[in-house]
């Protein structure tokens, strides 16, 4: 064997014995195949529900908390109202919207509410689930003089959601 074939075959050895991880957790959601969330890098499960219906979600590097929540079919009319309802469990306030998202409607805002003393700011979604098999909320926030530094982050982590298996070969 020629001296750069050895060196080219060490390399690639060298590769593929390295274990990196190719991608953050993948939170998947158990009878929905296709459901699921593709945790950017840094995100770290926190918290969860037994049932696995709900997650909570801390950034590693940077001062961003998400939670994650299906809720079955026919607990809400619409994304909306599933993401206005959530979004008062945090007794936040904000705007939201409907928008049409892989032809489902779902929703998208933005919002504010105060944990402790201190101000938060955050963006939230929610989607209908194809098959009328519910709904998923996912909501993202910080303090409020952090929200320039961790925008990119939250926003990342909504552009995580994959409801069907078009999701994945689309942008949020």
């Amino acid at each position: 064997m020629t001296s750069v074939k050895r060196v080219f075959c060490s390399i690639l050895l060298s590769l593929a014995a390295l274990e990196l991880p190719l991608a953050a957790e993948r939170i998947s959601f158990k009878g929905l195949q296709d459901v699921c969330v593709d945790l950017p890098e840094d995100y770290l499960v926190s918290g969860s529900n037994k049932e696995g219906t709900a997650y909570q979600l801390d950034y590693a590097t940077a001062p961003v908390t998400a939670v994650i929540r299906i809720y079955e079919e026919g607990r809400f009319s619409s994304a909306k109202e599933a993401l206005d309802t959530s979004l008062a469990n945090l007794k936040a306030q904000g705007p939201s919207k409907e928008v049409m998202w892989r032809n489902l409607t779902g929703a998208t805002g933005e919002f504010g509410f105060r944990f402790n003393t201190v101000e938060m700011k955050g963006k939230a979604m929610a989607s209908l689930i194809p098959n009328g098999k519910g709904c998923i909320v996912c909501i993202a926030w910080c303090p409020e003089n952090q929200k320039e530094k961790c925008e990119p982050f939250i926003t990342s982590f909504l552009d995580a959601v994959y409801i069907d298996a078009g999701s994945y070969f689309e942008s949020g």
